[in-house]
């Protein structure tokens, strides 16, 4: 294969730059803990936002992940650039992307990275260094065993549940490739059977990720269906159907973070807010380093946990509400009242130095409120 174009050479291969340079951006930025389900395919992408085919290259799971795409989209990507025009790699990486997405959805569910791209990239070099023997000196035979071994290492890791791969997206975007460099060097004839194979494997795609969805999806999750549906509800505002179809998913599994977090969404919207803290706790514990989950588990959870506490105290069970209490402040340790009823629980239970400690701390986040200062009296007076 051509010695690898240093980095310096960016500026003159500006569609594999971008495309490497937005990759690291929203990863990086995934990374940092924000939500980045507005770039995957789900249900929506058959909804007026089929961009998401697209979008679901640029966030990558690992370093590793990300590194291995990205030296490979440059080291084919560049090649084909310098040799064949920015054009053909855009219209390249457009198809074997949107291909790839949509097969992956459809078998699996979604998913994220550059893979299906750079092995579309792979499937192209590897026609055509046989249909054109001009093109042969643009691959060699030791990147093609790397690419067809780490394709079936790849997939006895995800068949042995060791690591969860997406291997219709690998596939997909290899025959993508392939198909597209069928007509290198064959001339009219060779240009026609590569454009009715591109026609008839995106239609193929389009039809798994659609119509033939509940059939085709052999490797995803359970209750994905539901939860697609669900999704789609959530953001066309029908709360109530969308809270329904995520009961739903969620039953038949209930380990998909995303899915608990929606569900909250959903409730929250229902103003059952109790059930949606529940949900936004679950989320929470499932992906603590997701922000928009840490945001909804530190805004709803400890109000909850606080109107939890007040009813056991009125049921007489200090202790729960302590328990409860104390979980309440470890997450929101600016609420005065979560601090009071904290008192108020250790003082029934006859803990009384700590009770004291609880009240001086209401008080010294809101000295307003008479009740901290009369509970402080009364313990001073016993």
């Amino acid at each position: 294969m051509n010695r690898l174009r240093p980095i310096s050479d960016a500026p003159m291969f500006p569609v594999t730059s971008i495309i490497a340079v937005l990759s690291i951006v929203v990863t990086l930025w995934w990374w940092q803990g924000n939500d980045v389900s507005p770039f995957e395919t789900n249900l929506m992408t058959w909804h007026g936002e089929p961009w998401r085919l697209l979008t679901a290259i640029f966030p990558h799971l690992g370093l590793l992940h990300l590194i291995f795409n990205l030296y490979w989209l440059w080291a084919f990507g560049t090649v084909i650039e310098e040799q064949f025009g920015r054009a053909r790699l855009l219209s390249m990486v457009v198809l074997m992307a949107a291909s790839s997405s949509a097969a992956q959805y459809a078998l699996s569910g979604s998913g994220f990275g550059l893979s299906g791209v750079v092995y579309g990239l792979f499937g192209y070099l590897w026609v055509i260094r046989w249909t054109d023997r001009r093109y042969y000196f643009l691959i060699d035979t030791f990147t093609v065993r790397i690419f067809v071994g780490w394709f079936f290492l790849c997939i006895v890791l995800t068949v042995l549940d060791f690591l969860p791969i997406a291997n219709t997206a690998h596939g997909v975007g290899a025959l993508m490739g392939m198909a597209l460099g069928v007509s290198i060097g064959r001339g009219p004839r060779g240009r026609l059977l590569s454009a009715a194979l591109v026609i008839a494997l995106s239609a193929l795609t389009v039809l798994a990720g659609t119509i033939w969805q509940p059939e085709a999806n052999i490797f995803g999750a359970k209750g994905r269906r539901e939860a697609d549906f669900a999704d789609y509800y959530l953001a066309k505002g029908r709360h109530e159907r969308a809270a329904e179809l995520y009961r739903k998913s969620i039953a038949v599994n209930p380990d998909v973070a995303r899915w608990q977090f929606n569900y909250g969404l959903a409730l929250e919207r229902l103003e059952e807010m109790d059930l949606a803290a529940m949900a936004f706790e679950r989320a929470h514990a499932m992906q603590p380093g997701i922000r928009s989950y840490e945001e909804a588990f530190r805004t709803t959870v400890p109000a909850w946990k606080l109107r939890l506490a007040m009813q056991a105290l009125e049921d007489d069970q200090p202790d729960v509400a302590e328990r409860l209490l104390r979980q309440a402040v470890s997450i929101d340790g600016e609420d005065p009242p979560m601090w009071f009823y904290l008192g108020v629980a250790l003082e029934r239970q006859g803990n009384l130095s700590e009770a004291r400690q609880a009240y001086e701390k209401a008080m010294g986040l809101d000295k307003e409120d008479p009740r901290y200062l009369k509970a402080l009296q009364r313990l001073r007076d016993e």
